[in-house]
Formats: structure tokens, sequence, C-alpha cells
């Protein structure tokens, strides 16, 4: 036990933030590192186990928190038990949480109490010393998809618009980007990599100008100055992320 967990364990603010700096970088070092994004995988660690189950109850109650906020614009995808009921709880909270960050977490944080309704339940999860597993399972889940990378994710084919489907081979696939919300399509007879060069920079720039494009959504598929494909119906067709785009 270091000097700032000495800290934590008599309950003194600066040693408990200290601790949660430092088992924020064990969760997210097995979670995105060694078990890329696999929750089941990360909690079954026992390093792992043990190293949560070893941190004061007031710095698990703070990451469960943390991370509920930072999941509200995300989406949380829950398993079937004790640990995933809390996780959808606690996204749920943070996403309909109406104020600011400092509101959320409360301005003695990280100090208890915490304040709210997922305070309340962050803070009962964490507390209970005999099911440090239920917390633990909790906390990946609301990690993940903070630390996960952007990846594309396959979508199906009615995304792209009656005449795009007609004009395309079989086999042919549609994927999105799980960061910025592009889509592209992967043909068979095209062996080239639709998602080369995207992440991270063009990613990044999408989502960084994130705003719609001002005309009109056209009718059929629209090419972005990037290079990025949207073969989609009007109806569903996303946000422009580059401020300008051409009808094909």
């Amino acid at each position: 036990m270091n000097a700032f967990d000495q800290m934590a364990a008599a309950q003194h603010p600066l040693g408990v933030a200290m601790q949660i700096a430092d088992v924020t970088l064990d969760l997210r070092e097995a979670l995105a590192e060694e078990y890329d994004g696999d929750v089941q995988e990360a909690a079954a660690d026992s390093d792992l186990r043990r190293r949560w189950a070893e941190a004061e109850p007031e710095t698990r109650a703070c990451l469960l928190l943390s991370f509920a906020w930072h999941s509200r614009e995300h989406d949380v995808t829950v398993t079937d038990d004790h640990g995933g009921a809390y996780a959808e709880d606690l996204h749920q909270y943070a996403a309909a949480f109406e104020g600011g960050s400092e509101a959320f977490h409360g301005p003695r944080f990280p100090s208890m109490p915490l304040p709210g309704q997922a305070g309340a339940l962050a803070s009962s999860v964490a507390f209970d010393r005999d099911d440090c597993d239920t917390s633990l399972k909790t906390v990946l889940l609301l990690m993940a998809p903070v630390c996960h990378g952007p990846r594309a994710e396959p979508v199906g084919l009615d995304v792209l618009s009656e005449d795009v489907r007609a004009s395309l081979p079989a086999g042919t696939t549609a994927a999105r980007c799980s960061g910025c919300g592009e889509i592209r399509i992967s043909r068979p007879d095209v062996p080239l990599d639709e998602w080369k060069n995207h992440w991270p920079d063009e990613c990044e720039a999408f989502q960084a100008d994130g705003g719609r494009c001002p005309a009109p959504l056209p009718e059929g598929p629209r090419r972005h100055p990037a290079g990025a494909l949207w073969p989609v119906a009007p109806s569903v067709a996303p946000p422009c992320r580059v401020g300008s785009c051409r009808v094909l």
C-alpha cells in the first residue's frame, strides 16, 4: 500500500483522487489493451479483480459515477445480470441529467456523499464489499464504449436507397463507423479497404465538424470532398460531416 492508498483508506480526498487515477489506468489497460474491449474477459482477470477489491469503496463509487457520466453520449451494451442492470440504470440517470458535469458529480467530489440517484446507486454498489465482482462488471460496462476506439460496425443494406441496392452485386455489405457515423459499402468485386486512412484523422475531423449540411438532402448518393460515400435514402441520411457535399 503506497502513501496515497493509505490516505484513501483514511478517506482523505487527495488520497481518494490519486487512487481514482491509479485504478482508472489499471481498468483501461486491462479492458482496452489486454482484452480489446471484451468486458467478460476483463472482469475475470484475477489481478484486476484483486486491484478493484483492494480499492477503497469511495474510489469505486466515484469511478462508477464518473464513467456513468462519460457513457451518457454512447450506447452501453449491458448484460443480463446484476452488473448489467446497475450499468443500465447509471447510464440512464446520466443520460437524463439536465445539468453539467459539476452538478452531476457534486461540488465536494470525490468526497462522500455523492449526489442524486446516480450517486446513491453508485455508492450502494461500490460499498458492497462482499460482491466487488458485480461493481467491477458495472464499471467495465460503462467504460467499454468510452475506452474502445471507433470501429466499423455492420449495418443492413436497408440504409441504402432502393436504386443503389439494385445496382450492387450480391455479397455487398455496409458498415457504419461507431465514432463519426460514416457509412461505407464494401463490394466483393472491388478489392479495396473502404476504411483505409479513416482512423483516426478523418474520423476525428468528421466528429469535430458535426453540423448538418445546409443544403436539402439530395435524392440518391452523395460524395463529400473527403471522399466519403453516403449512398443512403434521404429519410435516413446522416448529417453531412464536412459541410459541403454533392450529388453523384
